[in-house]
């Protein structure tokens, strides 16, 4: 019989694939483990895998392993000051990318180097990040309608939104006055992220470990505080094509 191939296109923007590629070890290190590979094109990222499950927890580790702390900052700015020009210059060496279009400063890459380039270059005033993170946690980290997301706003003053962008991301909107309430609205943001941790687990092998009745899964849960679920190949199938 003939080998099955899953495929999965996820469409990114031009600095998240410039993003992927600079940290290619990661991006290798999880494609290794999956036994998975991907490849480029001018606008996505095609990951091939043998099995739907392996497929979905691969891209998912990608997105929260490596395109979760890539962060777009655009920061106002009118016009092209000593401010802006010294974060301009100094961008490349840092590590991130820096553009300035149309009144605003917009800089990416990591959120630490863009704090340091901003305080460094001696760049003020109202801020906008968008960050990335994968689809599924969406409920978990807004809580009950959105109730942790409004005690963020509450208690930092900042404008904060979860857009879901894609089949495959959630994006993480905040804004303030200034690049310090940004980072710290941002990071409590981060801070309601569940510990997450998936793994492939031959299907057949699903039913003894659950238990009868789920009563292994379920004394492993109550004891550990966790929740856990196994994903069998015709949900992780249908998930894909529902994507597609």
């Amino acid at each position: 019989s003939g080998v099955t191939i899953h495929t999965s296109s996820v469409q990114l923007s031009v600095t998240q694939l410039w993003w992927l590629r600079r940290h290619q070890r990661a991006l290798g290190e999880i494609l290794l483990r999956h036994g998975a590979c991907c490849r480029f094109s001018e606008r996505s990222m095609a990951v091939v895998a043998s099995d739907a499950v392996i497929l979905r927890l691969c891209v998912g580790e990608i997105i929260s392993g490596v395109l979760a702390d890539f962060v777009d900052v655009k920061f106002r700015a009118a016009t092209v000051d000593e401010a802006v020009e010294r974060c301009l210059v100094a961008a490349e060496a840092s590590g991130c990318l820096a553009l300035w279009h149309d009144g605003v400063l917009e800089v990416q890459g990591a959120l630490p180097d863009i704090v340091r380039l901003a305080q460094d270059s001696g760049i003020s005033g109202q801020t906008k990040l968008i960050g990335t993170q994968p689809a599924a946690v969406r409920d978990f980290v807004g809580g009950k309608k959105d109730g942790k997301i409004n005690k963020i706003v509450r208690e930092t003053g900042a404008f904060v939104e979860l857009v879901p962008h894609g089949p495959y991301f959630l994006s993480v909107v905040v804004q303030a006055s200034t690049i310090g309430e940004v980072e710290m609205a941002y990071r409590m943001v981060l801070d309601e992220l569940p510990a997450e941790l998936a793994r492939f687990v031959p299907e057949a092998e699903h039913r003894r470990l659950i238990g009868h009745g789920g009563r292994n899964i379920q004394r492993i849960m109550k004891r550990w505080g966790v929740y856990m679920k196994f994903a069998g190949r015709a949900e992780a199938e249908a998930e894909w094509a529902t994507a597609a």
